[in-house]
């Protein structure tokens, strides 16, 4: 049985990758913990969807910010540093979380 967690506890994290690293091998390896949810190409997903950086930053806002109460202990994506549109802000969440 999974162990319940309160949000303060749930890390997060994202992978920051080139091509041909292995990030989706490692991404697939993280997602496949029960109690890690490791997505992919997000931000690039927004993006080609012509999408700004406002809506990249809401979605990473809202996707780390779990229900108070839950099974997961740690939250992450996957994103080529090419593919932030807002670099700066980006850093300033990271540092936040």
């Amino acid at each position: 049985m999974p162990t319940v967690v309160l949000r303060p506890q749930v890390k997060r994290f994202v992978v920051l990758f080139v091509e041909r690293s292995g990030s989706t091998f490692l991404r697939s390896a993280l997602h496949s913990h029960p109690e890690i949810v490791s997505l992919g190409e997000e931000f690039a997903v927004l993006k080609d969807k012509g999408h700004g950086a406002a809506e990249q930053m809401a979605w990473v806002r809202q996707f780390w910010n779990p229900p108070l109460i839950g099974n997961k202990r740690a939250l992450g994506f996957k994103t080529k540093i090419m593919d932030i549109l807002d670099p700066d802000g980006f850093a300033q969440l990271l540092h936040e979380k």
